[in-house]
């Protein structure tokens, strides 16, 4: 955890926080998405109907 703590920090220092907020938090995103899309479909067989 303490190393990913550092290397943020140095991400953050060489690319600027707002730049790297927001890919953290497309990143994020784009994730999510993809679970749902993995995960919903399975578990709701109702959705795989339509």
């Amino acid at each position: 955890m303490a190393a990913a703590l550092i290397l943020g920090g140095e991400l953050g220092d060489r690319f600027g926080r707002r730049t790297y907020y927001m890919i953290g938090t497309v990143g994020f995103t784009i994730a999510s998405v993809a679970i749902l899309a993995a995960v919903g479909v399975r578990r709701n067989p109702e959705a795989a109907r339509h």
